[in-house]
Formats: structure tokens, C-alpha cells, sequence
């Protein structure tokens, strides 16, 4: 069980071309994950860099969830800091 509150935004853009997801949390100062979603794929940053190394390395097979029902699937992969910055500059963190 977690329970834990900490800081962090969450971002929805609805989009023509489909809405876009971003989630930042900061787990204490200086650990951090981000989280981007548009179009089925998911982009995850970390300051961890284990966490960044093990999605990485994971194969292809394994970066994607299946839908349920009404809710269809995406892949997931690493992200970048280049968003992660763009990200925290527009939202003035």
C-alpha cells in the first residue's frame, strides 16, 4: 500500500489529433518521474537511472499493454529530458 502524498502536476490537452497526458511527481528533491501519453505511446523519464536503463533494455515485446474493452492499448518507452524541461518551463516549476 501506498500512501504518500507528494508534488506533482497533471496535465490533459484535449488534441484534434488526440489528447495529450502529461504527469510529473516528485518523490522528494531531486527524484523524480514523468510521464507523457499521446496516441497510444506512453514516454517515461526518470531521475533514477536504473529505472531509465531497465525500460530501456526491455525488448519490444514487453513495451506494450493490451487494451481491455472499450480502452485500447499502448506502448510505453523512455523518455527525455529535453521533454521533461520543455515540459517544466511551461508549467513554470
Amino acid at each position: 500500500k501506498i500512501d504518500l502524498m507528494v508534488p506533482g502536476v497533471l496535465e490533459i490537452q484535449p488534441k484534434l489529433s488526440g489528447d495529450k497526458i502529461n504527469l510529473y511527481i516528485e518523490v522528494s528533491p531531486g527524484q523524480y518521474y514523468f510521464f507523457s501519453y499521446q496516441n497510444g505511446i506512453m514516454k517515461i523519464y526518470s531521475s533514477d537511472k536504473d529505472f531509465n536503463k531497465l525500460l530501456s533494455n526491455l525488448p519490444s515485446r514487453l513495451k506494450k499493454q493490451r487494451g481491455k474493452r472499450k480502452l485500447g492499448g499502448f506502448r510505453y518507452d523512455l523518455g527525455n529530458i529535453k521533454s521533461l524541461n520543455k515540459f517544466l518551463n511551461y508549467i513554470n516549476w
